[in-house]
């Protein structure tokens, strides 16, 4: 059972933290930004020398806003929940995602004389995904009632994780039309909570209205003890972990992954630059306190049996009936069953893309992204257009519309400011969330500020004779 409380309290933990920002594609349209990098490993900037000590990126999204929840009460000016509307507007199959990534240091040195950049960085990466059916939130808000007869499946799919990444990076031009790039991470696992099976489903007979539960659930977790101070010893959580050590580099212990980043970029003409490349390719094996959960049953409950005689002793019947033995039997019926578990991996979010940007004019940057992203069985893909504005080498400023199969359409705004060796950049890309958080169901946003040192010009001039930049 304590296992269970450190689960539930570390889940809680990490969903809080990401609230507050989402993984963004704008940053790709900002050359300037070492960030790009992280994207497509083949960007090099026009820097020297390149030093991010600290920045966040962030991820929230779901099926419904918070607004789905409410309706107009008549002839007033308030509202009141409606969770029958918000059951309405989801789909058979539902997602909630929530990611957020720490970048504690980057640190980017381009060789000149070999026309290359490299690259080095360490950061924690934190993803959590619930796939479930509404039929699970019908089933809590409706009662059983409005599925007599029918078999209605509850068993949510689920995957937690945290892990610190250490990366190394190489970008090449080749000439000047090509040039390549790569990324090798290791991963050092901290903890996951994953489901390998997720069977559970409610039958209620038509006929006296029985309740019969099925289960097939499994769960592997990984998970260190915790202890903040003490302060959970009064819940009945014992531990020899504090907090910080969840969200520092230190503490390696043994659970081991690697990834891998490839990418290339064309330019046909000086305007055109078409780019595709892969992310995150890899795993996780997991063998450090591997517990393994596992549910699996059938149970039915007939329901409160009333012996009477021409409808007397009704009353007495339910008067003497134990509702708290019948629960302790249904929950006994299903007992955990908890042991130790062998090595097991995970997958980390992969992302496919392809994007091209164009510069009709001067300064200005027109582009778009096609990207699909998988993780733990589900995928989504991302379509985005970017447009924006280069003011001298000082600052950029770009607008951007996207549209995800899971998620929804945002317009988003991207940009940065270079002043005196100091680079400040961010990234919004759903602007409505920003004024009336409460009418969306996405949160992305990234922020951070980078050293500059040495500006790198050993592209060549072009046929009028002015300097380009990579």
């Amino acid at each position: 059972m304590k296992k269970i409380h450190i689960v539930a309290t570390l889940l809680t933990l990490f969903s809080c933290l990401a609230l507050t920002a989402q993984i963004n594609i704008g940053t790709q349209f900002l050359p300037e930004v070492l960030q790009r990098n992280k994207w497509n490993s083949a960007s090099m900037q026009e820097v020297n020398v390149q030093v991010n000590i600290g920045s966040s990126e962030a991820f929230l999204g779901n099926e419904f806003s918070l607004n789905d929840f409410l309706v107009d009460i008549p002839n007033t000016d308030s509202q009141q929940v409606s969770f029958e509307n918000a059951y309405n507007l989801m789909d058979e199959s539902n997602l909630i995602r929530v990611d957020y990534s720490l970048d504690l240091f980057n640190l980017y040195i381009a060789a000149q004389e070999l026309d290359m950049q490299f690259g080095f960085s360490y950061g924690t990466r934190s993803h959590t995904q619930l796939s479930y059916s509404r039929d699970i939130f019908g089933l809590i808000f409706r009662g059983n009632g409005a599925y007599i007869g029918e078999a209605v499946e509850i068993g949510p799919s689920f995957s937690s994780m945290v892990y610190g990444d250490l990366a190394v990076s190489v970008a090449k031009k080749i000439n000047d039309k090509f040039q390549v790039g790569g990324r090798v991470h290791y991963l050092n696992g901290i903890f996951n909570v994953t489901t390998t099976r997720d069977q559970l489903s409610i039958f209620t007979s038509d006929e006296y209205y029985q309740i019969t539960l099925d289960a097939d659930y499994e769960l592997n977790a990984s998970v260190p003890d915790l202890d903040i101070t003490g302060s959970l010893d009064s819940i009945g959580i014992s531990s020899n972990l504090t907090l910080p050590a969840l969200i520092s580099p230190g503490g390696f212990n043994g659970n081991h992954g690697f990834a891998l980043d490839v990418a290339g970029i064309f330019k046909p003409t000086e305007q055109l630059e078409i780019t595709a490349g892969v992310n995150n390719l890899g795993r996780i094996g997991w063998n450090n306190s591997q517990q393994q959960f596992s549910l699996n049953g059938s149970f039915t409950y007939e329901g409160i049996t009333a012996n009477t005689n021409n409808g007397e002793g009704i009353l007495e019947n339910l008067l003497d009936f134990n509702f708290e033995t019948a629960l302790d039997s249904f929950g006994d019926s299903f007992e955990v069953d908890t042991r130790e578990s062998q090595r097991y991996s995970t997958g980390i979010p992969a992302r496919y893309f392809a994007s091209a940007m164009y510069q009709p004019v001067k300064n200005l940057t027109l582009g778009g992204t096609v990207a699909h992203e998988t993780f733990n069985g589900s995928g989504h893909t991302t379509i985005g257009l970017y447009g924006g504005l280069r003011v001298d080498h000082t600052i950029s400023i770009g607008l951007s519309f996207a549209n995800d199969t899971e998620f929804g359409s945002v317009f988003g705004l991207h940009g940065n400011l270079n002043l005196a060796g100091l680079q400040f950049y961010g990234s919004v890309e759903n602007l409505a969330a920003t004024f009336d958080p409460t009418r969306t169901n996405t949160v992305m946003s990234r922020f951070g500020v980078n050293l500059l040192f040495g500006r790198w010009w050993k592209q060549g001039k072009n046929s009028e004779g002015v300097q380009t930049r990579l």
